[in-house]
């Protein structure tokens, strides 16, 4: 029996990841992307912090990995902190992209740089794909289709076309300085990030990554952050930015032969808006279900659970924040937060809560 065709469109961490999975499994797989090759992995869009798990789907690399960070700090409004003992892991996100890429290409994907779908076409129940390719149009009509193709995926709104994705803007800037290399920090506070919260994290003792993430222009909060750390604009090396979905349960993420996956699909924690290992964990979830498996990852209501969480802090105030972090503070529950994944919030609520049942006061703003 012929193996089936599988065009995934799209060749960032989870695109490339779900090549990987699926040429391993002997599927003829071709891989799309509109960039050229050494491009994979740029501009970049995200902080690149990867918690613990990442382990338990490739290898970390010296190729890739640019920090070890082993403590986390997390600032209320009023300036009061707490300190989490920590391991987490700072990738050069066009290092790690491409390494992720020729995992693929070498079990036998076929890689297509400078190919843009441009249009979807559904005739007598087949499903074809156009390209833009340098100055000519290539149509394909594979078994089995794809999309990883970002926030503003084509095949998201083919299957979605009266549904408008939730969209955050993400503005990050490198900057020069002197830093703690193994400790990155979290700011809350309406008045740096009202709709989430404002990072630190250093590559070095000379180097950090700083940003914030807004519903509107996170321009001016971005501006609030670099005054409150007082950083000048002569600090400033690079800055980048990028669009962030927000999770949709009620989003559609296939029909018949067409699946979308990753911030394509909205995979992404509404916590801490982390997508790479959502997006791999939906990869060997669809892959799974491509081979007849059942899924090896509750992933879909896992996101479900941090969506709920950020429905709650949306609500909070300045005030509930120092609360929350007060409470926090005390060394039971910080050996909770060092001891459990906030990949998995439900075992992490639980915990917490059992130690500390003042913690249910913040249940107010489930209703």
């Amino acid at each position: 029996m012929t193996p089936k065709t599988i065009a995934i469109i799209g060749a960032g961490p989870v695109g490339s990841y779900t090549a990987f999975l699926l040429s391993k499994q002997g599927f003829q797989v071709h891989l799309y992307d509109s960039k050229k090759t050494s491009q994979i992995g740029s501009p970049i869009q995200c902080t690149g912090l990867l918690t613990s798990e990442i382990k338990k789907f490739i290898p970390l690399k010296k190729e890739f990995l640019i920090n070890t960070l082993s403590q986390l700090q997390v600032f209320s409004p009023n300036q009061n902190r707490i300190t989490i003992n920590k391991t987490e892991y700072l990738v050069n996100r066009k290092k790690f992209d491409q390494f992720i890429l020729n995992l693929a290409i070498k079990k036998g994907t076929k890689f297509h740089p400078e190919h843009k779908l441009v249009e979807i076409q559904e005739k007598d129940a087949q499903t074809t794909l156009i390209f833009q390719h340098n100055s000519k149009k290539k149509t394909l009509s594979p078994d089995i289709i794809i999309g990883a193709d970002g926030p503003n995926s084509l095949l998201y709104k083919y299957l979605n076309p009266f549904k408008k994705k939730q969209l955050f803007v993400g503005l990050q800037a490198t900057i020069k300085g002197k830093f703690n290399p193994h400790t990155y920090q979290t700011f809350f506070g309406q008045h740096i990030s009202p709709d989430f919260f404002a990072w630190l994290v250093p590559e070095s003792k000379t180097k950090a990554r700083i940003g914030v993430v807004s519903s509107e222009n996170p321009l001016p909060y971005f501006n609030n952050h670099l005054k409150h750390l007082n950083i000048k604009p002569k600090d400033i090396l690079e800055k980048q930015g990028g669009l962030i979905p927000l999770f949709d349960p009620k989003s559609k993420t296939k029909s018949k032969n067409i699946f979308v996956i990753g911030d394509a699909a909205s995979h992404v924690k509404a916590t801490t808006l982390g997508g790479i290992l959502p997006g791999f964990k939906a990869a060997v979830n669809l892959t799974n279900h491509l081979t007849n498996q059942p899924p090896a990852f509750k992933n879909h209501q896992n996101l479900k659970r941090h969506l709920l969480i950020r429905k709650t802090l949306d609500k909070f105030s300045d005030r509930d924040y120092n609360k929350l972090i007060n409470l926090t503070s005390q060394p039971q529950l910080q050996k909770i937060l060092e001891t459990h994944s906030r990949e998995n919030p439900k075992k992490l609520l639980q915990k917490l809560l059992l130690k500390e049942p003042r913690l249910l006061s913040f249940s107010k703003y489930l209703f």
